[in-house]
């Protein structure tokens, strides 16, 4: 089976300058093409129509595309290429194994951090907001309105417990400190009534 390897640049904003020469991988790359059962490899624009950058895409025996490897639109032909080589020598489903592997460890380190700061949020803005919400009701539920944590207090903590600068049992004491409570702590009716 022929073993291609096809350079195409996009025109207007798909015009790369690294991709205005063809590139030419040096000798050896179809054997290693060969040994991993890849029958071509596409250079071209990420997107046809959108400047997403240039992406070399790994086209197997079936015509599946195994790998994509994406690179920035200021990238070089001669830095494509290298990457290019990386990737035939290092094997490119030992690569793929790889880069899933690490995604994994992160997101268990990530868990672990969350599990640690005694939030077990989802990652990302919902976790802020969610937490945000608990604290904003804590907010809400102060007896007193003089005195009362703020908006911005109960964000802000929020922020700081899903980046790991302060535990979440930390910034639940500053909330309650500030006149905050918590449902396990919130009055009942009769309590709150005999309260004003």
């Amino acid at each position: 089976m022929k073993r291609e390897i096809n350079t195409w640049n996009g025109s207007g904003w798909n015009n790369y300058p690294g991709l205005r020469a063809p590139i030419v991988l040096p000798r050896g790359a179809r054997g290693y093409m060969a040994a991993q059962n890849i029958a071509e490899i596409r250079i071209e624009p990420y997107d046809s129509e959108k400047p997403f950058g240039i992406a070399v895409r790994y086209i197997d025996d079936d015509g599946e595309c195994i790998w994509t490897t994406r690179f920035d639109q200021n990238d070089t032909g001669d830095y494509i290429r290298a990457a290019v080589m990386t990737a035939l020598t290092e094997g490119i489903r030992q690569r793929a194994d790889n880069i899933q592997r690490r995604r994994m460890v992160e997101k268990f380190k990530a868990r672990i951090s969350q599990w640690r700061r005694g939030f077990p949020g989802q990652g990302g803005k919902d976790s802020i907001g969610i937490l945000a919400n608990r604290f904003h009701a804590a907010r809400r539920a102060a007896v007193s309105d003089d005195h009362r944590p703020s908006r911005k207090l109960c964000t802000s903590l929020a922020s700081d417990v899903c980046r790991g600068a302060v535990t979440f049992n930390n910034a639940k004491a500053i909330v309650e400190n500030a006149g905050g409570l918590f449902n396990s702590q919130q009055p009942t009716p009769k309590e709150n009534h005999a309260t004003k």
